[in-house]
């Protein structure tokens, strides 16, 4: 018997147990598993969405405002107002430090948990140091981006015409990521992962690898 022939039951109760990640892998790997896990998946991931204020992160709501099904379940909706905790006016060179600083701590990391790096400490630093000219850039447009989003007269727009989509919905805030909520275990942000794409390597994502810098809501 295939997991997709359980009783609807039984097949919910196997799949509360799933992360996130597990739940989107398993619907995707067969249309009957799509279709059977689909009310339980919207009723524990889509019930409270965060919205990181950056284009793709309103064009995934709007695609959720605009779902037939997901709208429906939509009861708290949360928004992230700033992108790199609103470190907009970093230079270059704290830039490069910060991304140095980060890569010593996930080498220390690594070399604490068994897993140790064999690569010798030049040819390390030079891997960190590669690209950076690129990635500051897509840093800065970033920035750039988000600071132009924030002060269009269209974000109130978007953001009203989704909510009135979401017939159940019963609380709005502002929030960072993650929340400080203790019964939220890693919810969904939209807009991160495609912001995270964008630059590849975010230095100030480790809190403990600058004293300047917070832990980002971009790359939890």
């Amino acid at each position: 018997m295939s997991i997709a022939s359980l009783p609807d039951e039984i097949l919910d109760s196997i799949l509360c147990y799933l992360d996130l990640p597990d739940w989107c892998a398993l619907r995707l790997s067969c249309r009957a598993l799509y279709s059977k896990s689909l009310a339980t998946f919207v009723s524990r991931h889509v019930n409270r969405i965060s919205v990181l204020i950056t284009r793709d992160g309103l064009r995934e709501l709007e695609a959720i405002a605009s779902h037939d099904v997901f709208r429906l379940h939509v009861q708290e909706l949360w928004l992230i107002p700033e992108v790199f905790r609103g470190h907009y006016d970093t230079d270059y060179n704290t830039y490069v430090q910060a991304k140095l600083m980060a890569a010593e701590c996930l080498h220390q990391a690594s070399d604490e948990h068994g897993m140790r790096i064999l690569t010798t400490e030049q040819a390390r630093l030079q891997g960190v140091l590669e690209n950076s000219g690129t990635d500051y850039e897509a840093y800065q447009a970033a920035v750039s981006s988000h600071l132009q989003l924030v002060e269009a007269e269209l974000l109130p727009h978007t953001l009203a015409a989704c909510m009135r989509q979401f017939t159940n919905l019963s609380a709005v805030g502002l929030e960072t990521y993650p929340p400080s909520t203790a019964r939220i275990k890693h919810p969904p942000c939209l807009g991160r992962k495609t912001l995270h794409r964008q630059l590849r390597h975010h230095p100030f994502s480790n809190p403990d690898g600058s004293s300047r810098w917070q832990e980002s809501p971009d790359f939890k």
